[in-house]
């Protein structure tokens, strides 16, 4: 009696899925770690959705105009919480347009040392112009 290639595979019955159904769990599997890590993301993400981020604010990429930022824009850099927002906001409308980054050091709770960490964050260019 002859053997065949075929009589030296496994008989199916000892497999659990067929080679398409386990194709079909692949994906099925690999669309729901996706669809879990949209959703992390999008929970992580501070208010503001019209400004570019990656996920978390520590992955912020984007250069905010400290003459025309919201409240929302402004606490997406990192360093920079509701308080520290509103004092910002609140020197801007008292001075008028900042005329460089380093006039964030007049304000009572930044200091050189955060003042450094957040300068590639931001911008000042005068109110109306923005880069977008």
């Amino acid at each position: 009696m002859e053997h065949s290639t075929r009589d030296k595979r496994p008989p199916t019955s000892l497999l659990l899925f067929s080679r398409a159904e386990s194709l079909a769990l692949l994906v099925l599997s690999l669309s729901l770690l996706v669809f879990i890590g949209i959703r992390i993301s999008q929970r992580s993400r501070p208010a503001g959705g019209e400004i570019a981020i990656t996920g978390t604010k520590t992955d912020f990429r984007h250069v905010i105009n400290l003459n025309e930022a919201t409240r929302d824009e402004l606490t997406l850099v990192p360093g920079i919480g509701p308080v520290r927002a509103d004092s910002i906001i609140q020197y801007r409308s008292r001075q008028g347009c900042l005329q460089s980054v380093d006039e964030l050091l007049s304000i009572d709770g930044l200091n050189k040392h955060l003042l450094e960490q957040i300068r590639s964050y931001l911008t000042v260019e005068p109110f109306g112009r923005n880069s977008n």
